[in-house]
């Protein structure tokens, strides 16, 4: 029996989208320790991460740049078709709606994640791993029968971090705080905090 397959459509560069791609890296780590074969398929990405997810095992496919929405949507139905996904994974503001509706119809399962509910979906599941965000948030960007995955239950943690989630007790005056400013730090903030 062959390995299941799963796709993840995300782009990064150093002043956007590392969050997006490192949270998909996450759950495609989960995937290669289960069995499945992982293939990324992006328009952009440092190079660090290209080859982090190189050295994780997994597949790394590049869109030429500068292609417009049409031809994108063009170059992945290609793909799709080629690789034949058991589940694809979309992870980024530019993936409306009839972007969604085209890949679902290629794939088995089509998991859109989210972390700001302010667009209509067509999936078959949403994954929301934010802290407060609510059912309510979702009435009326999904229709009945999808599936919502919200809040940090679902938080997709890299091992490192995972391993020590459950250990960790707040203590009533934090010796340490960690701020972040995402995956990257174009304007310089952590060295004025």
């Amino acid at each position: 029996m062959t390995s299941p397959t799963a796709v993840f459509r995300v782009d990064a560069s150093v002043s956007s989208g590392i969050g997006h791609f490192m949270r998909c890296r996450a759950l495609a780590l989960k995937g290669l320790a289960r069995g499945w074969h992982i293939v990324f398929l992006t328009a952009e990405a440092p190079d660090d991460l290209q080859d982090r997810i190189r050295k994780d095992g997994c597949g790394l496919l590049m869109r030429s740049p500068g292609l417009s929405d049409a031809d994108e949507l063009k170059w992945l139905v290609h793909v799709l078709e080629k690789i034949n996904p058991a589940v694809c994974f979309l992870d980024g503001y530019a993936f409306e709606i009839d972007y969604q509706r085209t890949v679902r119809s290629l794939v088995k399962c089509l998991v859109c994640l989210d972390d700001r509910p302010s667009r209509q979906f067509e999936c078959d599941i949403v994954l929301n791993q934010n802290l407060g965000v609510a059912l309510k948030d979702y009435t009326s960007l999904v229709s009945s029968g999808m599936t919502l995955l919200l809040g940090p239950r679902f938080a997709l943690l890299a091992p490192g971090f995972l391993e020590h989630a459950c250990s960790y007790q707040v203590r009533p005056r934090p010796a340490r705080v960690l701020v972040t400013m995402g995956g990257s730090d174009k304007f310089d903030c952590t060295s004025r905090v």
